[in-house]
This record gives C-alpha cells, sequence and structure tokens, in this order.
C-alpha cells in the first residue's frame, strides 16, 4: 500500500491534484473533511463528539482527529493505497499517526508539499470567491490569515518528515498537467525506491521555472543492489580519477529520469 501525505496552503490546487491521483492510481482521497462528515452522518459516538465541536465553534482535540483516521485506516487497510489531504497538521498527530500506520503493517512513504507563492494563492482564492460566493474566500486578510497559519503548522510537520527522509517539495505553478506530472514523478520514485532500497536526489524538470532544488527521499534500510545507471545516486568522485572520469563525474545528468517517468 502506498500511503501519500499532500500538502498545500489554501489555493494551491491539491483537491483538484488528488481527484486526478486517485484516477490514476486507483488509490483512495482520504480528507480529513470528509471523514469527520462520514462520521457525523453515521452518527457514530467519535462524529457526534466532532459535532459538539464545530456547533460550539471550538478546536477538536488531536486526539478525535487522530481516532477518526484510526478507524479509517482499520476500515481501509487493503486499499491499494492513500492519498492524506489535510492530515497529519500537528507533530503529535504525525507521531500518532506513524504509529497507527504501523500497527496495521504500514507507513507513510512520502509527504509531497505543493509550493506555490502567497499572491498567486492570494489570487486564486480571490477570484474562487468571486465564483463561490463564500465569505472567507472574499476577504483578502482574512485568505492571508490562513495562509499565514497554514504555513506555520506545516513548517512543522515538513521538518518532522524531513528527517525521516520522506519531504519532497515541487513546483506549483504552471498548468494542471505540469504540476501533475511533477508530484507523479515523486510518486514514480517513490515506488521505485520501495523497491531498490535505495536513495536518489530527485531533480525538478528542466522546463521549470523555479531554481532546481534537490529533494532526498530516503528508503529505510540500505539496499545490496545496483539501481540502474540512470537511476544511481550521486556519488563522490573517485580519488584519482582520470580527466574523462572526472569530466564525467562533474557532468553527469540524469535526463533518463523525467523521461521514464512519462512512459
Amino acid at each position: 500500500m502506498l500511503n501519500i501525505v499532500l500538502f498545500g496552503a489554501p489555493g494551491c490546487g491539491k483537491g483538484t491534484q488528488a481527484a486526478r491521483l486517485k484516477e490514476k492510481y486507483g488509490i483512495d482521497h482520504v480528507s480529513t473533511g470528509n471523514v469527520i462528515r462520514e462520521e457525523i452522518a453515521r452518527g457514530t459516538k467519535l462524529g457526534k463528539e466532532m459535532e459538539s465541536y464545530i456547533t460550539t465553534g471550538r478546536l477538536a482535540p488531536d486526539q478525535v482527529v487522530i481516532d477518526m483516521i484510526a478507524d479509517y485506516i482499520a476500515a481501509h487497510k487493503h486499499a491499494k493505497g492513500n492519498i492524506f489531504d489535510g492530515f497529519p497538521r500537528t507533530t503529535h498527530q504525525a507521531e500518532e499517526f506513524d504509529r497507527m500506520l504501523s500497527e496495521q503493517g504500514l507507513k507513510v512513504d512520502v509527504m509531497i508539499y505543493m509550493d506555490v507563492p502567497e499572491e498567486e494563492l492570494v489570487k486564486r482564492i480571490l477570484l474562487r470567491g468571486k465564483e463561490s460566493g463564500r465569505a472567507d474566500d472574499a476577504s483578502e486578510e482574512v485568505i492571508r490569515d490562513r495562509i499565514k497559519v497554514y504555513h506555520e503548522q506545516t513548517a512543522i510537520v515538513a521538518d518532522f518528515y524531513a528527517k525521516q527522509g520522506k519531504f519532497a517539495d515541487i513546483n506549483g505553478l504552471g498548468t494542471m498537467d505540469e504540476v501533475f506530472d511533477r508530484i507523479c514523478q515523486v510518486i514514480y520514485f517513490t515506488g521505485f525506491l520501495r523497491q531498490e532500497s535505495r536513495c536518489f536526489i530527485l531533480l525538478p524538470e528542466q522546463n521549470s521555472p523555479r531554481s532546481p532544488r534537490k529533494t532526498r527521499l530516503a528508503p529505510d534500510t540500505p539496499g545490496k543492489r545496483h539501481a540502474p545507471p540512470s537511476f544511481r545516486p550521486n556519488a563522490p568522485a573517485p580519488d584519482n580519477p582520470s580527466r574523462q572520469t572526472a569530466r564525467r563525474h562533474r557532468h553527469r545528468k540524469y535526463t533518463d529520469i523525467n523521461r521514464s517517468c512519462r512512459r
């Protein structure tokens, strides 16, 4: 089972991309909001507890949200995979999330962060507000506060997964297809790493408007097999390389990586 945590500030388009990922890979899109609404509709104990917090305008404790996600995972443990949207949002949630997955013999494979500049986010949400009529999408001040809070929360969770070697950020600008291709590239490598148990460097697309940023995905255990040449990690140069070998090392490009992800 492939478990992906998809992160991005309001307006980044993660809901749209999650729906496309669900269709392409046949994995479930687990939205915290949807899980909560389902629990309330079913009239479960957790649903009633959550409803009491919502109706009184209080923030639900971490444990209530964690228990809801735990119930969902237990009920869908035979699924092909999951895209978790909006969870975990705190370090405590992330730690408990790892624990509950481990109890089912599962784990988070990668956290993908969709990086979109704040000005672009504000522009998108304001446009969405005009179309939907939502009051919280019509105030620029409210929107910027939401984005600020989101980044403060995400930074902590991102660090949590970065320490595990499971954090990858992608450029969220461009067409829907371009952003989708970048996400698929990360998923492709995540699946490859699970097979090879190796450690690789992900390269941004050559035509990406953002400057190249290396993102490391580390496996749980070191592998014994060598990866194919096109997928080998950046290795240190030999101690006494020949001129030709040194030139190859300095100018080695992994262009095959991007091509292979589109097949």
